[in-house]
């Protein structure tokens, strides 16, 4: 009789096999072939040279971070704090049912199989710990952390991994057979989670007061190699006191091995790391709730998933509370534009563009009150400080206006399956085009504007409180000035719109031009796949660099000239201006795609 190991050796041998002969036989098609040699050369130069260097020389695999060994304790005390706040949040609001890793092929085949009730628990969890130690090795090849040797950074974050895994799927049944408990036992499962939620809000609390103690020692030590010494020193009580040592205990004892700082640390802290995972191993194991459920829910899911990936929606179907929620009301008559805006914003996400106005001021008017109280009880660090979130903002912001366009595929990406629909709308094709881009710029600008202003939010803060102590509003931190932060933010809001435009359009016009190399839905996964959309990515990065060289040389232009009269300020026309072109290239590339829909045929695309 074959054993369950051997049940799941076959179950996972054949999986992958299956698996591989069909990444084969796609690299058949030229398409599949070019995206997978530069897939693999992605992966080599990114994977492959670091794995090669550290087998033939395994001394020195991956940089560590090289901390002071008190230092090291600071920063434990506040990774247990911070995971103690993760762990109470998942506690108190989590409502996900359990799921198993399986597919329905998987329930079918084990479950009236000669095999223990927790076999499709077993083998969720042991594909799960396949990639969670994939992860982990992946993570030690590129760098060590804080652990001296390769292998000591593979054990700790497989450890930390599993557990939070684990952790996750346990507290899931408890969720599950909590509402299926009698009163009695549901008053102790409640009191249980009361507990674990003190326990993040005193974890919470006490990384407050170690900020605050942070933020006062720096400022009577101005001296900053005397002030990193004092901190250490002022902090020493603080991450040695009650609520790390005795309440966070479990979760120091599970991130020990990844802050020790020498080989003897970290085997004399292990044993309590595994403690913790084997733990929660018995605790998901020996649950009481139903497997088969959370086997069917993960078979559910992982069908539904495929599903998606086959038919190019990108998200589920809505759920009884979400839809009654459109983006705006949409009046029975009107430019057709209005419509397609309104579906392919239906399509992304079901929220109203009312709230988040609501929200976008809420946050605005909240970092705004805090940059100020900060700014006025630390008067004397508020200055430098004001670069970091400006700074923050506006890298966020450009990263945000480059590699949204290219995720939010709510338009000819998404729709371009249904061509034929399409050209039955009253619409010309150019037009049809502009409407197609609208829902995804509308969600980038929003995103992108909420950043910038959240950044204005913590300039504007910063110089009330500069006015309040009566300090002069240019203080300098290093060589660059807070003056050029808030111009740079607002010259920020007139250029990065204009950038994802461009985006927008270089990704729509590769679907349309080449659907088979593109194909709409982004349903394929693999090395060739990410071959694919790494073609697409430099292509989108040429065209984008060759389009901003007259966008430069006009704001260079208008900088100039400005510069004897507005200053830092002369940035905010130099970047207006500077989308002029960017706009009018826009315009074109819009042209460019009703024509390229115009021509499209689909009855001669597969995308199979």
């Amino acid at each position: 009789m074959t054993s369950t190991a051997g049940v799941f050796a076959f179950l996972i041998r054949r999986t992958f096999a299956g698996a591989a002969r069909r990444r084969l036989a796609r690299l058949r098609e030229p398409r599949y072939l070019l995206g997978g040699i530069v897939g693999a050369v992605y992966l080599y130069f990114w994977v492959g040279r670091a794995v090669l260097r550290n087998v033939t020389n395994p001394h020195v695999v991956g940089p560590r971070l090289q901390v002071p060994p008190e230092a090291l304790a600071l920063i434990l005390s506040l990774a247990a704090a911070a995971v103690a706040v993760y762990a109470a949040l998942l506690w108190v609001f989590q409502t996900e049912p359990p799921v198993l890793q399986v597919s329905e092929a998987d329930v079918q085949f084990l479950a009236p199989a000669p095999l223990p009730r927790q076999a499709l628990l077993y083998l969720s969890l042991l594909r799960t710990t396949l990639g969670i130690a994939f992860g982990a090795l992946v993570m030690a090849f590129f760098g060590r952390g804080f652990v001296p040797h390769f292998w000591q950074a593979f054990v700790a974050a497989f450890v930390v991994l599993s557990t939070m895994q684990l952790h996750g799927l346990g507290l899931a049944f408890w969720k599950a057979r909590q509402a299926e408990a009698l009163p009695e036992a549901r008053r102790l499962m409640r009191l249980a989670t009361i507990a674990v939620a003190s326990v993040g809000l005193f974890g919470l609390a006490w990384i407050s007061v170690g900020i605050n103690r942070a933020i006062r020692i720096i400022v009577s030590v101005p001296d900053a190699p005397s002030a990193l010494r004092a901190l250490l020193d002022g902090l020493a009580p603080w991450a040695s006191g009650f609520v790390p040592v005795v309440l966070l205990a479990p979760f120091r004892a599970l991130l020990a091995p990844a802050f020790a700082p020498d080989t003897r640390h970290f085997l004399v802290s292990l044993p309590a790391a595994l403690a913790v995972l084997a733990a929660h191993y018995a605790w998901v194991v020996r649950t009481n709730a139903r497997f088969e459920e959370a086997a069917l829910e993960g078979a559910r899911r992982r069908a539904a998933r495929a599903e998606k990936r086959r038919s190019g929606r990108l998200h589920g179907l809505p759920s009884e509370a979400q839809r009654a929620v459109v983006p705006f009301a949409l009046p029975p008559s009107g430019r057709p534009e209005m419509a397609v805006l309104w579906k392919n914003l239906m399509s992304h996400r079901r929220s109203r563009l009312r709230s988040a106005v609501v929200w976008w001021a809420a946050l605005t008017a909240l970092v705004f009150a805090t940059s100020a109280a900060f700014g006025i009880t630390y008067a004397s660090v508020a200055g430098p400080l004001l670069l970091i979130p400006g700074l923050i903002c506006a890298a966020a912001a450009s990263f945000v206006s480059l590699t949204l366009p290219m995720g939010s595929r709510n338009d000819f990406r998404e729709d371009l399956e249904k061509a034929a629909v399409l050209r039955s709308w009253p619409l010309s094709p150019t037009r049809l085009a502009l409407a197609e881009l609208a829902a995804p710029f509308v969600t980038i600008v929003t995103v992108v504007g909420i950043i910038l202003s959240v950044g204005v939010a913590a300039i504007a803060g910063g110089r009330v409180a500069f006015a309040w102590h009566a300090l002069p509003a240019g203080v300098a931190a290093g060589r660059m000035p807070v003056q050029w932060i808030a111009p740079g933010l607002f010259a920020l809001a007139f250029l990065l719109p204009a950038l994802a435009a461009v985006v927008l359009v270089v990704q729509n016009a590769a679907v349309l031009t080449f659907p088979a190399w593109f194909p709409p839905g982004g349903r394929r996964r693999g090395i060739e796949t990410m071959g694919t959309g790494l073609i697409a990515f430099a292509g989108t990065m040429l065209l984008l660099m060759i389009a901003l060289i007259p966008a430069a040389l006009v704001g260079l232009l208008v900088a100039v000239l400005g510069w004897s009269l507005l200053g830092p300020w002369s940035l905010v026309p130099a970047t207006a201006a500077a989308s002029l072109p960017l706009w009018i290239e826009v315009a074109a590339g819009v042209a460019l795609l009703g024509r390229l829909f115009a021509r499209f045929d689909v009855s001669a695309e597969s995308w199979t």
